[in-house]
């Protein structure tokens, strides 16, 4: 694959793209338009974070693909205006010298989005798409990206993060392509999926990665609601009144460790299911999967 630069007018009009005027990304976030006619006949968008000094400085660099792509960088696209500020969250960052530069590529999500963030099909809830995501990022939106930015190979190099189904997704993105992703954010995963198809999978140890993930795993105490009694229940959904959310992430992460994973697990005292929450601990994530290894 021959590697063909994007122009700098490309990159201009890439930064003027849909930015209103309450806009709150910096100005060094692209706006590459939609992805995934091609490869699964849906549109999504896709932005592109570039280090402050990336047009000085001709190193390549560390790729970390966020689902929920809207939420990342702007509080004008964001849920009820909850930006997670990756991009403001990064710079401080490398600022302070606590995490070398990395380029942060976003994939927005919607009505679909169950429908592609889940890995197998719910009794309840249906999706089990997750392979049209696969085909997206990796077949089609990942060439591109190579193609046309200075950005460092191999897993090591290479991690993807979401919150929420969007951390399911991430996980099981890396389960299966270990050669391409070796970096996981999962931030309050949705576990309950499928009645934890997740743990399931991993101790089953069947095709899992040969080689460790890194992985951050975690999860606000105020995130589950099992308290809250529904007399009006389907006999469906008594499995899912008996989750224990909380217990089921230590678990994952305790299976994840026995298997050989470098796992980082947080639970957050009073954090909920919020996109604030998850940015209050997307530093945490940022340093764990791109700070300095002992």
């Amino acid at each position: 694959m021959r590697f063909r630069p994007m122009s700098r007018k490309a990159m201009d009009r890439a930064r003027r793209r849909h930015r209103s005027g309450r806009s709150t990304r910096d100005s060094h976030v692209l706006d590459l338009g939609r992805f995934g006619y091609e490869s699964i006949g849906l549109g999504l968008r896709v932005q592109l974070h570039l280090p402050a000094d990336y047009e000085e400085d001709h190193r390549p660099y560390p790729l970390l693909y966020m689902l929920d792509g809207q939420n990342v960088f702007d509080r004008a696209t964001s849920f009820l205006g909850q930006a997670w500020d990756a991009d403001k969250i990064h710079d401080a960052l490398v600022t302070r010298g606590l995490v070398e530069p990395f380029v942060i590529a976003t994939i927005g999500s919607g009505a679909e989005r169950d429908f592609l963030y889940t890995p197998s099909i719910d009794p309840i809830e249906g999706g089990g798409q997750l392979a049209l995501m696969e085909r997206l990022i990796l077949g089609e939106l990942d060439p591109w990206l190579r193609n046309r930015f200075r950005l460092l190979h191999g897993p090591q190099n290479t991690g993807i993060l979401g919150s929420s189904l969007g951390g399911l997704a991430a996980f099981h993105l890396a389960w299966d392509n270990p050669d391409r992703f070796g970096l996981v954010g999962m931030m309050s995963p949705s576990l309950w999926w499928d009645r934890n198809v997740t743990h399931r999978l991993v101790e089953a140890d069947e095709g899992g990665p040969d080689t460790p993930l890194r992985i951050w795993l975690d999860v606000g105490t105020e995130e589950d609601d099992d308290d809250e009694d529904d007399d009006d229940a389907d006999s469906e959904d008594e499995w899912l009144e008996d989750f224990d959310l909380i217990q089921a992430v230590v678990d994952l992460g305790e299976a994840l460790e026995i298997r050989g994973h470098d796992v980082r697990t947080t639970v957050a005292e009073g954090a909920e299911h919020t996109e604030a929450a998850w940015r209050e601990r997307l530093p945490g994530a940022f340093l764990w999967l791109f700070g300095e290894r002992e």
